[in-house]
């Protein structure tokens, strides 16, 4: 059956002429031609255009780079920070500002001090980046790179545009109140996730539109 394009409204084959290569429409009372109707059943999919910008996000494409990117600012950074503070600032100084003050140095006390340390780390790291982090794609010549951090500091991941099969959405390891996060997953040679501190509006536009950059729309 072929569909009309205009409406959408299927053809009879008693309307078509193979001769001359065309169809009538009755319903849109117009003629197409068959071959091209045809023609269009035959290519592939294309995923469709990059998601409506939404407020921190963004696309840019200069014809030699794209770059697709979102913010992950948010509000819980006013609870993360004084968290973060309160917790480095009782457990470190109470571990190591005392040796400091004292001028004496304790290994049993450094040595225990360490998770302490590592977990400030961490938790400072993602007040950082509720402040002013971002998550942004670059693709350029056929190779990608997904840059996560705050400025120019942060870690990249690097992969080959055409290794990418699939761009699906899943759930992630984290939770925030008790609420499992989402996830992107760049999946090929090798499988990537990104996304998981963007919120849902963010993460459906990074979604969307790498979809869209990398032909994949599934």
């Amino acid at each position: 059956m072929i569909l009309c394009p205009t409406c959408n409204k299927p053809i009879p084959p008693a309307d078509f002429n193979i001769a001359t290569d065309v169809a009538f429409c009755r319903a849109c009372n117009k003629t197409i031609a068959i071959s091209e109707v045809v023609r269009g059943f035959t290519k592939q999919p294309v995923a469709a255009g990059p998601a409506a910008p939404t407020s921190g996000t963004w696309f840019h494409d200069d014809g030699v780079e794209t770059r697709i990117g979102a913010s992950t600012r948010s509000p819980v950074a006013f609870f993360v920070v004084p968290f973060a503070a309160i917790w480095s600032g009782f457990s470190l100084g109470l571990i190591y500002g005392s040796q400091i003050t004292s001028g004496k140095f304790n290994v049993v006390y450094s040595l225990f001090g360490i998770p302490f340390l590592l977990a400030s780390l961490v938790i400072w790291s993602m007040a950082l980046m509720l402040i002013a982090g971002k998550i942004e794609v670059r693709l350029r010549s056929g190779e990608g790179v997904i840059f996560t951090g705050m400025g120019p500091i942060g870690r990249t991941k690097r992969f080959s545009v055409s290794e990418i099969t699939t761009i699906r959405e899943d759930w992630s390891g984290l939770r925030t109140n008790r609420q499992p996060r989402k996830m992107i997953i760049l999946e090929g040679a090798r499988r990537i996730t990104l996304g998981t501190m963007l919120n849902e509006p963010r993460r459906y536009f990074l979604l969307q539109s790498l979809r869209s950059a990398l032909k994949i729309n599934h």
